[in-house]
């Protein structure tokens, strides 16, 4: 059964409520106005963070923003990148070779290496031009004895065994040991089953690696003006760099394939394949990989902008999403770069 609320209990609520009704009202008067004012510059703080971050989005984003060259521009570009250092590397093939041929007789006299260098005119069917090969006097190649390959097979097995129990982060170690070690076991096997029908000398594989050499010198231009060339970057870069990295590669690679020369002198023609993928054309592309990449981290600022007048004068329009959920656009001016 309900029991009815005294009058006394009812006339002591509304006082209470009475009296708090008062005392907010009494505050709301005393600190109404500094509330406001935190609350006014709080939205101005938010506000002004928003557009800060839109800006530094719309920066950010804008890098990425390139105007596409037209296709005259780009032809150009990769005439300027890859022309010049082909037409030198044509017409001074017979300087080139000279150079080579003076350099490895000058470390083969230092290192009492048998060989001798000549550079003869190929056949139209090997597609013409100077080649450098070596003399009749190349009595340096040695066959392995049995010790020898009984010593080469135990390493290997020891090698592939021990590649097993290398961690799961040296994992690219274990595959290249791996592949290298299969490519030793095949060289094996061919010398063991067919010694006679080994097919190159010290001298054959010399000469082999140093005209693979200049066919990669060749593409070495093209492949950087297919990358790094599209860029916009100034003139001198543009025709410099290539030269410079290819003629770097030029001294590298006698003196690489003069080392491969001498381990064999000192060992035998078993360890001729597995030198030849090691320290042969593989190893001059990874060169060239690790230089391009070089080359890309030291382009300027300006490179990724567009070359074209046009380009240079276009506002990339970079969609911002705005702190209310509204898509703003921020145009930034594309900055400009050079030929």
């Amino acid at each position: 059964m309900k029991m009815a609320a005294s009058p006394a209990g009812l006339s002591g609520s509304r006082v209470s409520r009475r009296r708090l009704s008062w005392q907010a009202q009494a505050l709301q008067a005393r600190h109404g106005a500094p509330l406001q004012a935190a609350r006014q510059a709080l939205a101005a703080a938010r506000l002004q963070a928003s557009a800060s971050a839109q800006d530094h989005l719309a920066h950010a984003t804008a890098q990425t923003v390139v105007p596409r060259p037209h296709w005259p521009v780009l032809a150009l570009r990769l005439l300027l990148t890859a022309g010049p250092v082909l037409a030198l590397l044509a017409a001074g093939r017979p300087q080139l070779m000279a150079f080579w041929q003076g350099l490895l007789a000058a470390w083969a006299a230092a290192l009492q290496l048998p060989l001798q260098w000549q550079t003869v005119q190929a056949s139209a069917e090997a597609g013409g031009g100077l080649r450098l090969i070596a003399s009749a006097l190349d009595d340096g190649t040695r066959l392995p004895t049995l010790w020898g390959l009984g010593g080469t097979a135990l390493a290997g097995l020891l090698l592939w065994l021990g590649s097993a129990r290398l961690p799961d982060a040296w994992l690219p170690l274990r595959v290249l040991l791996r592949a290298l070690l299969l490519v030793q076991a095949l060289a094996l096997a061919l010398v063991v089953l067919r010694p006679a029908e080994f097919p190159y000398t010290l001298g054959s594989h010399l000469s082999t690696l140093l005209n693979l050499g200049y066919g990669f010198l060749l593409a070495v231009p093209l492949l950087l003006a297919l990358g790094w060339g599209v860029l916009a970057l100034p003139l001198w870069q543009r025709l410099l760099v290539p030269a410079a990295l290819v003629a770097w590669l030029a001294v590298l690679m006698p003196h690489k394939a003069l080392l491969q020369v001498w381990l064999l002198a000192h060992s035998s023609v078993l360890f001729m394949p597995v030198l030849f993928v090691a320290l042969g054309p593989l190893l001059d592309l990874m060169v060239f990989v690790a230089l391009y990449g070089w080359l890309l981290s030291l382009r300027p600022a300006q490179a990724t902008a567009g070359s074209t007048r046009a380009g240079r004068q276009a506002r990339a329009q970079v969609l911002v999403p705005a702190r209310t959920g509204n898509v703003a656009a921020v145009p930034v001016r594309a900055a400009g770069g050079g030929a």
